[in-house]
């Protein structure tokens, strides 16, 4: 697993019986560019797993769709998501530090020991990738509409009040987003996200 080695990496290069300064230890843009090909193939290839959920039962000789017509979407939203990701493990790592310098060396082991970060945010990433490639499908077999549904037994406040609502399938839910895990999306809104859409016609 991607988080693994990076810990790994990073506990390595952090050295944490010497503990330099974190800040200049992480490598935002290294660290970014590191994820990006493997995040890139693997949204890649739920993204089509995501389109054929909605092609097997509306248009199952993939009319006016094929996988080489997301690669530019998804490179995008991979680069997007490895920034995202190099970001919140720097700032876990900082605020190991800054919340308490003198256990700083147990906290920075704790923190890389544990793969709640990297879950969180690879469930995020596995739910907009196949979110959008079955929205791209839809909207290539000629789709209408779509509606929220929420599949959770213990879904988030704000998913179970848009629960069955319906909008044009260019149009944005009430919430902003343009199906369940979209990057535009605030943590609050996609962390543990299982909601889905059913398309229309």
């Amino acid at each position: 697993m991607f988080w693994e080695r990076q810990a790994s990496r990073l506990a390595e290069r952090l050295d944490l019986k010497a503990l330099p300064d974190v800040t200049t230890a992480f490598d935002h843009d290294a660290e970014a560019a590191a994820l990006l090909p493997v995040l890139r193939a693997t949204m890649q290839r739920l993204a089509e797993v995501g389109a054929w959920d909605i092609l097997a039962t509306y248009n199952p000789e993939a009319e006016g769709w094929s996988p080489g017509m997301v690669e530019a979407w998804i490179a995008k939203a991979a680069e997007t998501n490895a920034g995202r990701w190099a970001t919140a493990v720097g700032d876990g790592l900082a605020a190991t530090v800054a919340d308490d310098p003198a256990s700083a060396t147990d906290r920075l082991r704790e923190f890389l020991g544990s793969n709640t970060l990297a879950i969180a945010l690879a469930g995020a990433f596995i739910t907009e990738a196949v979110s959008f490639g079955r929205h791209d499908a839809a909207t290539k077999s000629g789709l209408r509409t779509k509606t929220w549904r929420v599949t959770s037994t213990n879904p988030r406040a704000s998913h179970a009040a848009q629960n069955g609502e319906t909008v044009d399938i260019g149009d944005v839910f009430s919430n902003g987003l343009r199906w369940p895990g979209d990057h535009f999306g605030t943590p609050d809104d996609n962390a543990g996200c299982t909601c889905r859409l059913d398309y229309g016609t």
